[in-house]
């Protein structure tokens, strides 16, 4: 069973509030005066950026949980890297269950949504640090 996009109610709720009109599933609003084609367009465009908005809305909360977890960020910018990475592979690990291993508890789309989340939320806060890293050689054998 295919798991419901959580922004898609919130977005498909807030047309209306949007656009001031009623959603219609075959025409898209209902009683308006624009063109069939421009009213599809516009719907498509607040639909889109609603959805992006939800999403970035998620992405910064998840941001704040981590800064408030972890307040310190690495001055290193292999130290910051290695955090990416490994959230990068907790992404991964949730793609390859939910496609390979169902029943396993790291699948599913709220799963990698989540996971997907993180990530973004940790390149937001490497980029943050960007300014502040001390690129220097380490020392090599």
């Amino acid at each position: 069973m295919m798991e419901s996009d959580p922004h898609t109610e919130q977005y498909e709720n807030g047309l209306s509030s949007v656009t001031g009109r009623k959603l219609n599933a075959t025409s898209g609003v209902v009683g308006g005066s624009l063109h069939h084609k421009y009213r599809q367009k516009r719907l498509s465009i607040n639909k889109d950026t609603l959805k992006l908005n939800s999403i970035q809305q998620d992405v910064l909360k998840e941001y704040q949980l981590a800064v408030t977890k972890h307040p310190k960020w690495p001055t290193d910018p292999f130290h910051a890297l290695a955090i990416l990475s490994e959230e990068h592979g907790e992404l991964a690990q949730a793609v390859i269950d939910t496609t390979y291993a169902p029943s396993s508890p790291h699948a599913g789309l709220d799963n990698a949504r989540r996971e997907a989340q993180q990530l973004a939320a940790m390149c937001l806060r490497f980029v943050e640090h960007l300014d502040n890293y001390k690129f220097e050689r380490g020392e090599q054998t």
